[in-house]
């Protein structure tokens, strides 16, 4: 039996390395991808026009945007989904209750209306 050197060892290390390396990238790629095709095919529509459909209601409006924002991050194949629409009723609520990210979604609401 051979004796496996230092430098074999090192080498075998790298390349198991490069190869996790090589799977993880081809993951990271598809994932990316089907990310930008779940892009492409989410509704794409102007601030303005939300402004438009949520009429004069505040609550309906910052629902609206939220739901927007989450519908083009995530695609919009979860958009009709009753677990989604209840996520999007939630997330709404808590930007509406944190200080911070309610007076930036009013600004951004102020914004959509001027």
């Amino acid at each position: 039996m051979e004796a496996i050197s230092n430098a074999d060892r090192f080498v075998a290390l790298l390349r198991q390395k490069l190869a996790e390396r090589s799977r993880a990238k081809a993951s990271e790629r598809k994932r990316a991808e089907a990310v930008g095709k779940s892009r492409e095919t989410a509704p794409h529509r102007p601030i303005a026009a939300l402004a438009a459909q949520a009429g004069a209601d505040d609550r309906h409006l910052r629902r609206t945007i939220v739901e927007q924002l989450l519908t083009e991050r995530l695609g919009s194949q979860l958009a009709n989904e009753p677990r989604f629409q209840q996520i999007v009723e939630q997330v709404t609520e808590l930007i509406a209750e944190d200080g911070e990210l309610g007076g930036m979604l009013q600004d951004v609401m102020r914004e959509v209306r001027g």
